[in-house]
């Protein structure tokens, strides 16, 4: 008997009846995942309406017949994907949308830790009938972005968030926190946000964090030690740093890492930019010379003060520019005939606020008396909450305000958030000094990357996953409400699938099978198998969707997404200001007009 090999899949599902352990049978369904004559069979399988919110979180079970998913309606929901029935399901505390759910390890599949918008924590045992909560942790102060479990520990997880810390949690030292930037649990602690983070499953000592300075920082997170535990991180802090990167193209930008994801094998990372494309390191592939972050572009210094120019005004909720039937605002000028009374009024408010805030007069008022510098807040403070809550400009100007709204700011959501709430962000930000990692202090090494894959569009929302599927190829969601499949050596497209009307936020493949799940503004969890009959992938369309995407991420930058009553009372304000302003600039005039 001849030793399978998991490049020829059907060699292997020829041989698996003859074939012994379980090697052979992971053969097979590593060759089922490598086939692209099978990836270009995917359809539609079954789309389960299990939430009342956008889905911005996925994560399958141990044994893959189950999936956990996060949502906008604060509530943890397990499906079985193969009788579609839900199995456990909890209303949890969460006071705002749910970002990131796991499993916690060797738990039965039952225990779920998860956090959201407003930075809380839970560990959920999804198995009792009333509410679940075993713990509940308040530390992070501003959002928490994801959640990390460790391979094999059932006590342990990891969280990051806005404020710039990532925190590892021992539920035999403490099941509970009540306290707000708390400083017991930090490992990592630095200047902005923390956006996602990454554990390598084959090595899970290291762990990979995302930042948006678009910076990936890897550590030994063996030499990483917590205040609770009795140590002082700072004497550990040169041993810990392993490398830090970017991508070429984005070294002296700050664009916020949206997804981190290490290979099968751990050699590999891929890393999802917002406003930018997707990219692959190899962390064994180590540059000779070493950084010095001191100088480097891995510590560039956030400016939250500065505003960047504004081209384009965006209601939140306005899902316009998504979706399969999206096009660039030129093409729209031109098909759009009799635009509706709505879609009119929208577009004459922002046009009449975005020239108002990008007047000089207007910026002098700001900007010259002090008692109208708080009225200058809210231009910045509407830039930086939009980049934290749905990461809609490419530059990040960093704030640690809570987040507002969902990931995927769903209308179903409280998108009229007071906007002081935004204004005074600047002022209550905490920064954990005295504790953790900071960042600008070490020497470390860096990657290259090995590859970009361009044609997806990463803009509207802060959660954009990308992940590896098989050991040939990555995927990724994009806000054309497509997911997006790439040769991971070639970077060539191979597969297109629809997958919301809107944007494809969540992507899990399955552990082993050839199956894929999905989730974004659609209030739907979408699974995929390859049941068609014969592959089918349109090239044509594909590269003229690719063209599409091109243009509308250009037009998306610089644009900021702000609240109906946000933008009301800017306007009003502006206005005010614009009068108080008059008399002087009259004043002006007639003292010229005398001189002449």
């Amino acid at each position: 008997m001849s030793k399978m090999t998991s490049k020829n899949f059907f060699r292997n599902v020829r041989d698996l009846p003859y074939s012994q352990g379980h090697r052979d049978r992971a053969n097979m369904y590593t060759s089922c995942k490598d086939s692209k004559d099978l990836l270009q069979r995917m359809q539609l399988s079954k789309a389960l309406a299990v939430h009342e919110g956008c889905v911005n979180t996925l994560c399958w079970n141990s044994r893959g017949d189950c999936i956990l998913s996060g949502s906008d309606d604060q509530r943890l929901v397990i499906t079985d994907c193969f009788t579609h029935k839900i199995v456990a399901e909890q209303k949890t505390v969460h006071k705002a949308n749910i970002f990131s759910a796991k499993y916690l390890a060797e738990n039965d599949d039952s225990v779920v830790v998860s956090c959201s918008g407003e930075g809380l924590i839970l560990v959920t045992d999804m198995t009792r009938k009333d509410m679940g909560q075993r713990s509940i942790f308040k530390c992070h102060y501003g959002t928490t972005y994801n959640v990390q479990t460790v391979p094999g520990d059932s006590n342990t997880f990891l969280s990051c968030g806005e404020d710039g810390t990532v925190r590892f949690f021992d539920l035999r030292q403490r099941s509970n926190c009540l306290q707000s930037s708390c400083n017991e649990d930090v490992i990592v602690s630095w200047e902005g946000a923390v956006t996602t983070m990454a554990v390598n499953q084959m090595r899970p000592f290291q762990l990979a964090i995302g930042c948006s300075d678009s910076t990936v920082r890897l550590f030994d997170r063996r030499m990483l030690v917590t205040k609770s535990a009795g140590g002082k991180p700072e004497e550990h802090f040169r041993k810990s740093a392993l490398c830090a990167f970017t991508a070429p193209d984005l070294e002296n930008s700050l664009y916020r890492v949206t997804s981190l994801k290490f290979s099968p094998n751990g050699e590999d990372i891929l890393v999802s930019y917002s406003a930018d494309y997707l990219y692959l390191f190899n962390v064994n592939e180590i540059a000779c010379n070493a950084l010095d972050t001191s100088s480097s572009s891995s510590t560039r210094k956030l400016n939250s003060k500065s505003a960047p120019p504004i081209k384009r005004l965006r209601l939140r909720g306005d899902w316009s520019d998504t979706g399969p039937n999206a096009r660039p605002e030129s093409e729209e000028q031109i098909s759009q005939v009799r635009p509706t009374l709505q879609a009119t009024l929208m577009q004459r408010m922002t046009d009449v606020l975005a020239r108002m805030l990008n007047d000089p007069a207007t910026r002098l008022a700001l900007g010259g008396v002090s008692d109208n510098q708080r009225a200058d807040r809210p231009v910045a403070a509407a830039s930086q909450s939009e980049e934290n809550a749905i990461s809609d400009s490419a530059p990040v100007r960093e704030s640690s305000s809570p987040l507002p709204s969902s990931s995927s700011a769903g209308p179903t959501m409280s998108d009229d958030r007071d906007s002081d709430d935004l204004i005074d962000s600047d002022e209550e930000k905490v920064v954990n000094d005295d504790v953790g990692l900071h960042l600008s202090r070490t020497d470390v090494m860096t990657p290259c990357a090995r590859q970009k894959y361009v044609g997806h569009r990463n803009a509207r929302t802060m959660i954009k996953e990308a992940s590896f599927w098989g050991d040939n190829y990555v995927m990724s969601g994009s806000d054309c409400g497509h997911v997006f499949v790439w040769d991971k050596n070639t970077a060539e497209l191979v597969m297109l699938m629809e997958a919301d009307k809107h944007v494809v936020n969540s992507l899990q493949p399955h552990p082993y099978l050839p199956l894929l799940a999905t989730s974004g503004i659609d209030h739907d969890i979408k699974l995929w198998a390859p049941m068609a009959e014969t592959p089918y992938f349109d090239i044509l369309d594909a590269d003229r969707l690719m063209v599409r995407n091109k243009i509308m991420l250009q037009e998306t930058r610089d644009t900021i997404t702000v609240p109906a009553s946000f933008m009301i009372r800017m306007l009003a304000c502006l206005n005010q200001i614009r009068r108080g302003s008059r008399p002087l600039a009259r004043q002006r005039r007639q003292a010229s007009a005398d001189l002449s």
